[in-house]
């Protein structure tokens, strides 16, 4: 409860924070754009670093404009997982995939070395940028821990998920090769993935080779996350992972998007291979992202990031739980 309220009490100066954050931290990240003469920035101005350099996307697409709108209340997969969503924006026709870095500075008291790669859900046809994204990215900030947002590309047009997950897989070697410039631990970069954005990630720990031919020396990194939370993920899509790691699963009994059975076997496997966290709460149904539009509707829902937060300092940061210091 407390530590509900007080993220709730930070999140708007955390969201002016973090972005300041991520201005001055852009000095660190050339590595990205001086291979790409492709500028993007996020709807708040802040700059998202290209995946791949400029022309070598694999395969990839043209004629395709790429779009950032209010939620549309005609989108056939919103309409059926969250409907009457109405809050934050959502990202189409994403054919030049990045990173938004949200990057917690190494004098900030609060700062911890792990990292988290942010997967926003949509159905693999829009991407829930602000609730699924930045509004977690923020979440992690207020904690001490630095997050990456996934723009990645959508719609998914092949076979098993392919471009979400090679997106990811380049994602991950990225950021570990940079680890150490931004004063991260590089086997404490984890992932956190929202509805379809929780199947690419299933999907992505459950493959051993990259799905693309190697760009630069950054892919000689592990693609593979040290931990991984899944929020409502479509834990249904992914395999036995190849390498298990500790992982947290939040998922409600009315969820009709992502079954809760799919979260009930995902945790069936898990728990025999790593430490593995399930939370199945009474009523939320499917999107509720971060919870900030709506804190009092659902609230016990409405604690997975505070449990989160506790999973994560246990069984990632490993710092001593309150009740073991007594």
């Amino acid at each position: 409860m407390v530590l509900r309220l007080a993220w709730l009490a930070l999140a708007t100066a955390v969201s002016s924070v973090a972005g300041l954050t991520a201005i001055q931290q852009l000095n660190l990240g050339g590595h990205f754009a001086q291979e790409s003469a492709v500028s993007l920035r996020d709807p708040r101005g802040l700059e998202i670093w290209p995946l791949f350099p400029t022309g070598e996307v694999p395969n990839e697409r043209f004629g395709l404009e790429e779009n950032h709108v209010a939620p549309n209340m005609k989108d056939l997969v919103g309409m059926f997982c969250a409907p009457g969503e109405t809050t934050g924006n959502w990202y189409y026709n994403v054919t030049i995939p990045g990173l938004l870095p949200m990057l917690v500075d190494k004098s900030n008291p609060l700062f911890k070395d792990a990292a988290v790669i942010v997967v926003p859900g949509g159905g693999h046809s829009f991407l829930a940028w602000t609730k699924e994204g930045v509004e977690i990215g923020e979440w992690l900030n207020s904690i001490g821990i630095s997050a990456f947002v996934l723009k990645y590309e959508v719609p998914e047009t092949t076979v098993n998920f392919t471009r979400s997950v090679l997106n990811l897989q380049r994602a991950m070697s990225l950021v570990r090769e940079k680890a150490p410039e931004f004063g991260l631990n590089a086997s404490r970069i984890g992932v956190i993935g929202f509805s379809a954005g929780g199947g690419v990630a299933v999907r992505g720990n459950s493959l051993l080779d990259k799905l693309y031919d190697k760009v630069d020396e950054a892919d000689s990194q592990s693609h593979l996350p040290d931990f991984q939370l899944l929020v409502y993920g479509n834990s249904g899509q992914g395999g036995v992972p190849i390498s298990p790691m500790p992982t947290f699963i939040a998922h409600t009994s009315t969820d009709i998007c992502c079954p809760v059975k799919q979260a009930l076997d995902y945790y069936q496997l898990m728990s025999k291979l790593a430490p593995t966290e399930l939370h199945i709460f009474p009523d939320g149904g499917h999107g509720f992202g971060s919870c900030r539009s709506y804190p009092e509707k659902w609230y016990e829902v409405c604690t997975w990031p505070d449990r989160a937060q506790m999973f994560l300092e246990q069984q990632v940061l490993h710092i001593p739980s309150q009740k073991s210091k007594r």
